[in-house]
């Protein structure tokens, strides 16, 4: 079970021992349930091969398959932030995560699948040379609530740049390019039907960025960048006295805290040719 309060206790100056005692059947009362319904977004039949998996990003499987009219319902699931994924041969994929509240049940309604297209592109340095990089592409329509943007489809660019992402449908894409020494860029994709060609996003030379944390008001909680298009370009949980490290390239960024999904702070800055380090509290 994950990020979830079974028990709180006052602890006095001095205490040097604590003992909670938790019966099985309350541990049993926060378990979680997610159902809903896998159909094709083309003619509106079941798809009885998809697959439905929920973990916890440190356990790992094949997921569950739905029934023959396409429903699912999977029981006594630990409470927290989940990854959920669906996959069906010949279907986008769905990959983002979820949270699961203790002892309820998420109805993820009906999903309709589109027919799996493809993303084609190039990342290129300032002189246009081809760069070998790695490459993640998310979904930011099913981004329902501030996350880490480390879920998707990742790939490494080939010796001349060029990449190729599948399993992905129609919708608003965020494409993220990264390399140690340049800065992380960003580019918003909008797909249709058909595959997508073409796609050129230029890395440049980076300026290291540090993050300095110093909150005690929760455990955890998200940073987000976002460039001045507005697209997330580093998302991370972390949490008390921590130092985030990364690379940018110079231009206008806004840092934002979260804490569950409440918005907590944000503020503007910019970035130059010199290290920076900016306080996050």
């Amino acid at each position: 079970m994950r990020h979830v309060v079974l028990q709180s206790r006052r602890v006095e100056i001095g205490t040097k021992e604590v003992e909670f005692v938790v019966s099985l059947e309350e541990v049993r009362s926060k378990a979680s349930s997610v159902s809903g319904r896998v159909l094709n977004a083309n003619d509106g039949e079941p798809i009885a091969t998809a697959r439905v998996g929920l973990t916890d990003r440190q356990t790992s499987g094949g997921g569950k398959k739905v029934e023959v009219d396409g429903s699912f319902h999977q029981k006594g699931l630990r409470a927290g932030l989940m990854v959920l994924t669906i996959r069906a041969a010949g279907f986008q994929a769905i990959h983002e995560y979820v949270r699961l509240i203790p002892g309820k049940t998420l109805d993820m309604g009906t999903l309709r699948l589109h027919a799996a297209t493809k993303m084609r592109g190039r990342i290129v340095d300032e002189g246009g040379s081809g760069v070998v990089c790695r490459v993640t592409v998310r979904n930011l329509d099913r981004m329902k609530f501030p996350q880490e943007i480390d879920l998707g489809w990742a790939v490494k660019t080939q010796t001349d740049g060029t990449f190729e992402v599948g399993g992905l449908g129609p919708g608003r894409h965020l494409v993220v390019a990264e390399k140690r020494g340049f800065g992380v860029s960003a580019a918003e994709v909008s797909l249709g039907q058909e595959d997508a060609d073409g796609i050129e996003i230029a890395l440049l030379r980076g300026t290291q960025v540090s993050i300095k944390t110093s909150v005690r008001s929760s455990p955890f909680f998200l940073l987000q960048i976002t460039d001045n298009n507005g697209n997330p370009v580093v998302s991370r949980f972390i949490g008390g006295n921590w130092t985030l490290d990364f690379n940018l390239a110079p231009g206008n960024y806004s840092l934002s805290r979260f804490e569950d999904i409440k918005l907590i702070s944000t503020k503007k800055f910019e970035v130059g040719t010199t290290p920076l380090t900016i306080k996050a509290d």
